[in-house]
């Protein structure tokens, strides 16, 4: 545990709720990447449910638990990850692109597949100003992430496809249809089951 605690002290510099500054050296010893923001309400592992992480993985990155963490055709967590950090970042060493592979590849060596999940969690935006699941659990639904109801989790993970596009208070139907798609992903994944995500459903 504090190992893993130790780990993600190093990783989630990014998020903890005081703007602090993050460091990543590339192969030939250069900073890559200097990063400062503000971010969300930080939350470990052990304080993100299950249908946190399957909603969320079911809904970006499908095939994230079964192979490395970068992709060609498609962009991964571990990818999203970097883009994240890279987005706060106020310099530009070389390309961005080369950046995010760079920094892509640092995380995917360094972390295990829960931490960086783990780091996604606390790190993405939902819109409305909330960065991290816990702050978007009550920005959208007023209570904490872990008290969270399937259909509300199915919801949020879907918002990250476009924070914008599918924020609940804006477009209901259209946040409600794909929650319902996140759910159909939880189900073909073996997260849940189709009972499961009908009563989600229609608890929405």
């Amino acid at each position: 545990m504090a190992r893993r605690i130790a780990k993600w002290a190093l990783l989630s510099a990014a998020a903890m709720t005081l703007s602090a500054l993050v460091a990543i050296v590339c192969f030939v010893g250069r900073p890559i990447l200097a990063l400062q923001q503000d971010a969300g309400i930080p939350l470990l592992g052990d304080a993100l449910s299950d249908h946190i992480k399957n909603a969320v993985v079911a809904a970006e990155d499908p095939r994230f638990y079964d192979r490395f963490n970068i992709g060609i055709t498609h962009t991964t967590i571990t990818q999203s990850l970097a883009a994240q950090l890279l987005a706060h970042s106020p310099r530009r060493h070389f390309d961005l692109q080369a950046q995010r592979l760079a920094l892509s590849l640092w995380l995917a060596f360094r972390f295990s597949k829960d931490e960086i999940l783990e780091a996604y969690l606390n790190e993405a935006y939902f819109g409305s100003g909330a960065y991290g699941i816990e702050a978007a659990a009550r920005q959208y639904f007023d209570k904490a992430a872990r008290d969270l109801s399937l259909g509300e989790t199915a919801m949020l993970a879907g918002m990250l496809k476009s924070p914008s596009a599918y924020a609940p208070e804006r477009y209901p139907d259209r946040a409600r249809n794909r929650a319902a798609s996140v759910l159909k992903a939880m189900v073909a994944a073996g997260y849940i089951t189709a009972e499961e995500a009908e009563r989600a459903l229609g608890g929405m």
